[in-house]
């Protein structure tokens, strides 16, 4: 199920938070598990095993950690030993249900090519909705709890109802346990978090479905060109349409997470802080996806020693790092060269900060742009070959005659949703929306917001009835 789709915003969404807000406050995290369970196994079904068993195993090995650590007759070694335990039981389901096809295909092809008598099949295996986000959610609780910063719950729903929250089971914001156990333990929903709730989950609403939705129609229509009819033209708008789809989409689906967690009484963290007005590729990634960066900075960098350790095994971590982030978001040699081309950019700024220091503003904004827009290319494509034939066609490696072939794609309509992606992906307006309570009357301001999200919401369900459907990007993740 999706949160832009009908059956989520008229019937599973209102029925949810009938009951939720009817039942008493003891029994809510409960209804919030079962809930989240339904919404799951609705667009999974026979998958749902999976999140489950996660739940379990998390929970079981939660209680085990955290008995051992008051217990002084076990070492520390006994006691890591389960940790890993734990570590590796996940990252199998993971490893798994992700990489299994892609490992096996990767063997074999490295068979045929070394002249190796050896070959597997494997049928294909479907890849679990969300899998990514809840093994990650999984690790940092163990380990957080190992760490001491938290302490394991002995209640199965809420543990249960962090793992499978339904605003942020499928794609995020990546929580962590200490993030929303106060409120797992007590909370109460507001009128005024309610109402601004509402308002961040229609922004978030309109970002997928009046930016990203008709941008990836431009995006799409131009990768499915074929190589002989890809213009330099086309190619450009194709990139610059993918990269606004890209970000719109996944930045919609987390601010109608957040505005869901706010009508129930969770603060999630925000996910990206308009990472396209960035400088620098290290500025990108503190803006983008923050969520992620932040626990790959936590669980993988600094454990391995961070920037603490000599130059070269700093540029080691940062590789093997931004490596695992390509693989995380998919089982593709594109996604890991992808994850090694912004690692290479981080340490190439690293290595030369008054280089980077002293360039205008513009030219470093610009530079980081142009990284990250070539980035997606390869983050879009579905194999290298693809990928640098675009790429060639961006910066005219195969001529520039017909440059102006493409033109299809900059009708009227594309014209208005690239400028409108252009200016929303700035904080000019929100800069403004911040300034203006301070114009006018506090009801003033309270009313216009309300009319301004019952407008935008009529427009957002206009759209969803008479435009074509568009899965969010990162459910595939």
């Amino acid at each position: 199920m999706v949160f832009s789709q009908f059956s989520f915003l008229f019937i599973f969404l209102p029925v949810f938070l009938f009951i939720y807000w009817l039942i008493k406050r003891e029994f809510r995290n409960v209804f919030l598990l079962l809930a989240s369970i339904l919404f799951y196994f609705i667009g999974e079904k026979q998958s749902t095993w999976i999140l489950l068993a996660a739940i379990l195993i998390n929970y079981g090995f939660g209680l085990l950690i955290c008995k051992l650590k008051n217990d002084k007759k076990v070492s520390q070694s006994a006691l890591k030993y389960v940790l890993w335990l734990c570590v590796g039981a996940n990252l199998c389901l993971l490893g798994y249900y992700k990489y299994a096809n892609f490992f096996i295909n990767s063997t074999n092809s490295f068979a045929a090519w070394s002249g190796i008598n050896w070959h597997v099949d494997l049928p294909p295996i479907a890849l679990p909705l969300g899998i990514s986000f809840f093994t990650f959610h999984a690790l940092s609780y163990v380990v957080d709890i190992y760490r001491g910063e938290v302490k394991a719950s002995k209640s199965l729903a809420n543990v249960g109802a962090y793992f499978a929250m339904f605003p942020q089971l499928v794609a995020g914001p990546i929580l962590r346990y200490n993030q929303v156990s106060e409120a797992l333990q007590s909370r109460v929903s507001t009128p005024k978090a309610i109402f601004n709730g509402f308002i961040i989950f229609i922004l978030g609403l309109a970002q997928k479905v009046l930016i990203a939705d008709p941008l990836a129609v431009v995006a799409d229509a131009a990768f499915a060109l074929p190589s002989q009819d890809l213009t330099m033209l086309a190619a450009w708008l194709g990139a610059l349409a993918y990269s606004f789809q890209l970000f719109f989409d996944f930045w919609g689906y987390s601010q109608m997470a957040i505005g869901l967690g706010m009508i129930i009484g969770f603060t999630f963290p925000i996910n990206f802080n308009y990472p396209y007005i960035s400088s620098t590729i290290q500025e990108f990634w503190r803006r983008w996806h923050m969520t992620l960066s932040f626990w790959f900075r936590d669980y993988v960098y600094i454990p391995l020693g961070g920037g603490r350790v000599a130059n070269w095994r700093v540029y080691f971590n940062l590789m093997l790092v931004f490596a695992l982030t390509g693989l995380w978001h998919g089982a593709s040699y594109t996604f890991i060269v992808w994850g090694l081309w912004h690692g290479l950019f981080l340490l190439i700024e690293r290595a030369n900060p008054k280089f980077f220091g002293r360039l205008p503003k513009w030219l470093s904004h610009f530079y980081t742009l142009l990284v990250v827009i070539v980035g997606w290319v390869l983050f879009r494509s579905v194999d290298f070959d693809s990928a640098l034939v675009w790429l060639g066609h961006m910066f005219g490696v195969y001529g520039f005659s017909g440059w102006i072939a493409g033109t299809q794609f900059l009708s009227i309509y594309n014209i208005i949703c690239f400028a409108i992606a252009i200016v929303f992906s700035t904080p000019v307006v929100a800069n403004w929306i911040k300034k203006a309570p301070s114009l006018m009357t506090h009801n003033s301001w309270i009313t216009l917001k309300g009319l301004g999200g019952i407008a935008l919401f009529i427009v957002c369900i206009v759209k969803v009835l008479t435009g074509s459907f568009s899965p969010f990007l990162y459910f595939r993740f």
